[in-house]
């Protein structure tokens, strides 16, 4: 036996010659044992046929052992072969090993990518740590992958050889070899092999429990997932990809037709699919797909489901213009995507778009969407809908342990104190990627961090009203996942609503809102919180506990110990797998998944599930939210609340009295029902909503929508907020507010109250009993009901007043009004503003108080004076119209105008006081004197007509003065006015 030493720089050695010696390194042994150390540099050694030691040192070494033996490569990436019954190890580094004969060797990768192919024999191959790839062959070999996403590869097994792998417990997975005959070349047993590609051959391929990817290559293959996250790849194939996961059928590019085996109806059992370069077609089913087609202009279909398209690709320079908006932006439209090779990508389906590492466009749709960025300066915006911008693939580029810093409030936000800033300020709506880029934000309303320390910055909600003296928001609260690390997730407020979410977390937390917002997380680290409004467990047991100004609490599967605080606290179960049974006062939730929850302190508030819910509130009043699902829904003593404000309810009918409602969850025309009791107020959808109060006091809220609402007996709130609603507060003392939209308000008690904000709508109150308007609600029609003979008195705004079948007294006030009288006997005054008046049928008194109720600039009108039966009213008051004088008796010859003036002696004052009243009027003026202080003018109407403006000029007055004059026009009907058409008190 020889030894041989290498020198430190790139040796050569070489034992195959019997006898001789090479690099001058003597007694080399070709046929002998030798130890061959290969020292520094990159070595090239060629042992003989005898058992041979080699070690390659530090280098990238080729080593070629012809015989038996050892060959270690130690660091550096090695090439390492064996035609005998070798153990190869790669040590450190990105290694190749093969073994090219003999009866069976060992090859083992060490750490790095390694590389190892098996021979004709009995072979083992043990990647180890890395990403590595194990080279399948003839023979019966053990594959073993180790840690890291390893791939067993047969596809150099030339033609005529297909497999037929079957999934076993756990990693163990056994791939038999045969021939197109069916003789089997060999059994192969893998281990730890997380992707595997078939032969040219029809393969079966069957995946286990575990996340694994499938490449079956050319051939007819049958491939069948598994419970993981299954890939199957054709970017390998030559032609255009075809794969439709809904059907399970594949056309993979390279002539073969794929069965992608159903996991049930509908679903695949395959969760993703990686095309090609071609003009591919990919069509997801109704899970959740991944959906990568590469180059070229492929078809991208996510179907039902939440879907991703993804163009991740590390060779990529240019990013990708991905649009799921409506509208065009940088040239691409909406639903399309300008792929890194320039083509145009259709999208259909896809609410989550991953980017690629370059400078990526990510616009999100009106549904809820996610964007992953990746590395690059991208730009996110989310438009409409719950938007999350997710950087969970962000790697921490320059290991200093701080991952994304990210802020979704609309200010930036100075925080003290993170990483080795003491203190730092995050610009509005950006984000600093895991590579250090930074990234623009809009429309994001969650935020998913990395794996390292991440700073996670929520967004500001307002809320959209108020109820029963809470806040509701039209939006979602802020949601941010700080995943694995020391994550600090905060608010700029705590009032913003923002949620710290440990969803994904692999076992329990220990959240303590009450001790300033400290959590341990379920990766076994701690997070801080700033101003966080609510937790969201995992799905293992966790412990949270409320602080004490008003938490959400969701805790999520497992048996999970909650604590409400002194504020206004929420329990939410809205994610659970089935129905929920939650009762306040004994303390205990099932929670829907399996676990029963411990609930202590108080709860105000408590959100169910998409499913038949049990939920008993506690004697301080308590928020029901049952969601979708038959519910039922008890009160305790205190005033509670039944709300159906939620994307799950669209059009509810609400009987809080006879203790039921319609949720309008889609289940059937008219939803599930829920059974209610104990509850005095309701909030409806963003529907058209029904609600029934009870006979005490009762709130109502009708939220959006055309709703209707009945308080029934007591003292009632009604809201209808946004819509055309129709409020009636039944008996009782009530309040109702109508909010935008044209509204009808039924009032029963000339107490009621009525609510309407400035351009609120075309709104209408409609009352059996007289009622005034309030001063502040702009309200535009008051209409009288029934017909017994009840007044109405306007506001300050421009009113229509309507009568009834009775004698009524309209009064329109200030603003330029409309009055009606309908039938019966009805007093019409307009009040100040230029306003119309029409009696309709009966004996009607149009009646005018002072002068300035209809003077030059604001000109009153009577539309259907009938002489003979309507009249013409004044009310002397001192010092105004008409003061001190008796009824006078006029006739008339004809449709004329009339004029009453004070002229003053000797004087005519025709010209001053016609002018700027009609000056489209012609013809001769007559005037008789009738009275010492009252002149009547007659005046020739050109044509006749049996309109005109009447003009009352005040007593003591010269000619006329548009501050003080009273001006008005009246449509003649019956004959000319006489006398007795005036009424003169």
């Amino acid at each position: 036996m020889a030894q041989i030493t290498g020198t430190g720089g790139d040796d050569l050695i070489r034992t195959a010659v019997a006898g001789g010696s090479s690099n001058g390194l003597p007694d080399a042994s070709a046929a002998g044992g030798d130890v061959i150390l290969g020292a520094e540099g990159d070595d090239t050694i060629l042992s003989g046929t005898g058992w041979n030691l080699v070690l390659g040192g530090a280098g990238a070494d080729s080593i070629m052992l012809a015989g038996a033996g050892y060959v270690f490569g130690e660091a550096g990436s090695d090439v390492l072969a064996a035609a005998g019954a070798a153990v190869l190890d790669g040590g450190a580094g990105d290694d190749t090993l093969g073994a090219t004969a003999g009866p069976g060797a060992v090859l083992r990768g060490g750490d790095g990518a390694d590389r190892l192919a098996g021979g004709p024999g009995k072979d083992q191959l043990a990647g180890d740590g890395g990403a590595d790839t194990l080279l399948g062959s003839a023979g019966s070999d053990s594959l073993d992958g180790g840690d890291g996403p390893d791939t067993a590869d047969y596809g150099g097994l030339g033609a005529g050889v297909h497999l037929q792998a079957v999934a076993l417990a756990g990693f163990l997975r056994v791939v038999k070899i045969e021939t197109s005959s069916g003789a089997v070349l060999g059994v192969d047993r893998l281990t730890g092999i997380e992707a595997l590609v078939g032969t040219a051959g029809h393969d079966r391929l069957v995946g286990g429990a575990l996340d694994e990817s499938f490449a079956g290559g050319a051939g007819n293959d049958t491939i069948l997932g598994g419970a993981g996250f299954d890939v199957v790849r054709y970017d390998a194939a030559k032609g255009d990809v075809s794969v439709n996961l809904a059907t399970g059928r594949a056309q993979d590019g390279l002539g073969g037709t794929d069965l992608l085996a159903l996991a049930a109806r509908g679903r695949s059992s395959i969760e993703m699919v990686v095309a090609g370069a071609g003009a591919d077609t990919l069509v997801g089913d109704d899970g959740d797909n991944w959906l990568r087609g590469g180059a070229g202009g492929d078809l991208i279909d996510g179907g039902a489901g939440f879907d991703v398209a993804d163009w991740r690709d590390d060779s990529a320079t240019t990013g990708v213009l991905a649009n799921l908006g409506a509208v065009v932006i940088g040239g691409v439209a909406g639903g399309t995507a300008r792929d890194p090779s320039g083509a145009t990508d259709t999208l259909a389906g896809i609410e989550w778009l991953r980017g690629t590492l370059a400078a990526d466009t990510l616009i999100g749709s009106a549904d809820d969407n996610r964007l992953r960025g990746l590395r690059g300066a991208d730009s996110l915006d989310g438009g409409a809908g719950f938007d999350m911008a997710d950087h969970a693939d962000d790697e921490d580029a320059d290991a200093d342990g701080l991952g994304v810093i990210v802020n979704l409030s609309a200010d930036a936000v100075t925080v003290p104190g993170f990483g080795a800033a003491s203190t730092l300020v995050v610009a509005a709506q950006r984000a600093r990627d895991g590579w250090g880029d930074t990234d623009s934000l809009a429309g994001m309303e969650g935020a998913r961090g990395s794996l390292a320390d991440d700073l996670l910055i929520g967004m500001q909600r307002a809320p959209a009203f108020a109820f029963a003296g809470r806040d509701l928001f039209a939006q979602e609260a802020s949601i941010l996942r700080g995943l694995l690390g020391a994550d600090t997730l905060m608010a700029a407020a705590p009032e913003d609503g923002v949620i710290a979410s440990y969803h994904e977390d692999p076992s329990g937390i220990v959240a303590r809102l009450d001790l300033g917002g400290l959590v341990q997380d379920g990766f076994g680290t701690q997070d801080t919180l700033v101003n966080i409004f609510g937790i969201e467990g995992s799905e293992a047991a966790d412990v949270i506990i409320a602080g004490d100004n008003g938490s959400f609490l969701r805790g999520g599967a497992g048996d999970d110990t909650l604590a409400g605080g002194l504020g206004f606290d929420r329990l939410g179960f809205a994610r659970a797998a089935s129905g929920v049974v939650v009762d306040l006062p004994a303390g205990t939730a099932a929670d829907g998944d399996g676990g029963t929850d411990s609930l202590s302190g108080s709860f105000e508030q408590v959100t169910g599930s998409a499913f038949a819910d049990r939920i008993t509130g506690g004697d301080g009043g308590t928020w029901f939210f049952g969601l979708a699902g038959a519910d039922t829904l008890a009160g305790g003593a205190g005033e509670d609340v039944v709300a159906y404000h939620a994307a799950a309810h669209q059009g509810v009918f609400v009987n809080l009295q006879a203790g039921w409602a319609w949720d309008g969850d889609g289940s059937s025309a008219r939803g599930s029902l829920d059974r209610l009791s104990g509850i005095e107020h309701a909030l409806g959808s963003a529907g058209a909503d029904t609600l029934f109060g009870s006979s005490g006091a009762t709130s109502l809220h009708g939220a959006e929508g055309d709703d209707s609402l009945s308080g029934g007996g007591g003292n009632d709130g009604l809201i209808g907020a946004s819509g055309a609603d129709t409020l009636d507060g039944g008996s009782g003392f009530d309040t109702t507010e109508g909010g935008a939209g044209d509204d009808l308000h039924l009032v029963n008690s000339r107490f009621d109250l009525v609510a309407e904000a400035a351009g609120g709508g075309n709104d209408t109150v409609q009352s059996a009993v007289s009622y005034w308007l309030d001063a502040a609600a702009e309200i535009e029609v008051l209409r009288l009901a029934g017909g017994a003979s009840v007044n109405a008195v306007g506001n300050g705004f421009d009113n229509v007043l309507v009568g009834n079948g009775g004698g009524n007294r309209l009064e329109g006030g200030v603003g330029q009004d409309e009055l009606f009288g309908l039938d019966g006997a009805d007093t019409l005054i307009g009040g100040n503003g230029a306003d119309t008046l029409t009696g309709h049928d009966g004996a009607d008194l149009f009646h005018f108080e002072k002068a300035a109720e209809s003077f030059r600039a604001f000109v009153d009108s009577v539309t259907d004076m009938e002489t003979g039966l309507d009249r013409i009213g004044f009310t002397a008051i001192p010092g105004k119209l008409f003061a001190g004088v008796a009824p006078v008796s006029i006739g008339f010859n004809g449709a004329l105008q009339l004029v009453f003036a004070n002229l003053g002696p000797g004087t005519n004052r025709y010209a001053e006081v016609m002018d700027g009243v009609n000056a489209a009027l012609g013809g001769s003026a007559n005037v008789a004197a009738s009275g010492a202080v009252l002149q009547v003018w007659h005046v020739d109407v050109a044509g006749g007509s049996a309109a005109g403006t009447y003009v009352f000029v005040n007593d003591g007055m010269e000619g006329a003065s548009a501050s003080s004059d009273m001006l008005i026009a009246v449509t003649l009907s019956g004959g000319p006015l006489s006398g007795g058409d005036f009424l003169l008190a």
